[in-house]
This record gives C-alpha cells, sequence and structure tokens, in this order.
C-alpha cells in the first residue's frame, strides 16, 4: 500500500476552506469595486453580506453532502467497512479517523451546524429590526 492520500480527502479539505477563499474574493471584489466607484460604506457592507449569504447558500448542500460522506460506510465483508464514496479507503483506520477528525468533524461543525445556527441567531438579536429596509436588503435571503 502506498503512503498517498486518497483524492477524496484532498477535495475535502479543499471544500473545508473554499468557503473561506470564496469570503476572501469578496471582499476584495467589493472593496476594490467601491473603491473604483466611489460607494459609501454602506453599499459595500449591503454588497458584501449579500454576496456571502448567496455564496454560503449555494456551497452549503455541497459542503454537507461531503462532510457526511465521509461517515457512509458500507460493509462489503463481514467485520470489514469501506468509504461508500471511494471503496479504496478503509472505514475507521488511522487514516480515515485522522482526516474525519481533521477535515470531517470540522466542516460538520462550521459549515454544515455553524452556519444555520449563526442565520438563526442573526435574525433571533435582531427580529425587531426584521422589517428596517436597511436590514432587509442584507439579510433578506434569510426570510
Amino acid at each position: 500500500m502506498t503512503n498517498r492520500t486518497p483524492t477524496f480527502f484532498i477535495k475535502a479539505m479543499i471544500l473545508l476552506v473554499l468557503p473561506v477563499m470564496a469570503l476572501v474574493i469578496i471582499f476584495a471584489f467589493w472593496g476594490l469595486f467601491s473603491l473604483c466607484k466611489k460607494y459609501d460604506r454602506a453599499t459595500f457592507t449591503r454588497n458584501t453580506i449579500v454576496s456571502i449569504i448567496v455564496v454560503i447558500f449555494l456551497a452549503h448542500p455541497t459542503l454537507t453532502s461531503n462532510a457526511f460522506s465521509m461517515l457512509n460506510c458500507y460493509e462489503i465483508e463481514a467485520g470489514e467497512q469501506w468509504l461508500q464514496a471511494d471503496l479504496e479507503i478503509k472505514c475507521w483506520n488511522s487514516t480515515h479517523t485522522k482526516w474525519f477528525f481533521f477535515v470531517g468533524l470540522p466542516m460538520l461543525i462550521v459549515w454544515v451546524v455553524g452556519m444555520p445556527v449563526l442565520a438563526l441567531i442573526l435574525m433571533y438579536t435582531n427580529r425587531k429590526r426584521l422589517g428596517d429596509d436597511v436590514f432587509f436588503s442584507r439579510y433578506r435571503m434569510l426570510y
């Protein structure tokens, strides 16, 4: 057996950091756009928040599917389970366990559970501002 990292784990690691990279690109894009067009801070904030919500909303199903696929094991032989997404990976051996705890679990906590909980907290703490036009223009996709 070789010591190469399975492609499935590399893909999972990329998916874990991809939303963070997208957030950096969003900030850079709207920052440069605001400088060129001389937008005020409120417009920059609104555009940035809306873009972040859209990116997270679009990425959430893929992140969720990938995170749970790290737990989806299939028993081929008695007592041996293999990852259904990549049948070359034996479930819960040292490699799979390490990748799950360092990539899969953070993906589940931060993106799968954390983002919807953060949206719920944001909506709940601002429940008196839900009718406000400025708040609505920023967070309308969460309603």
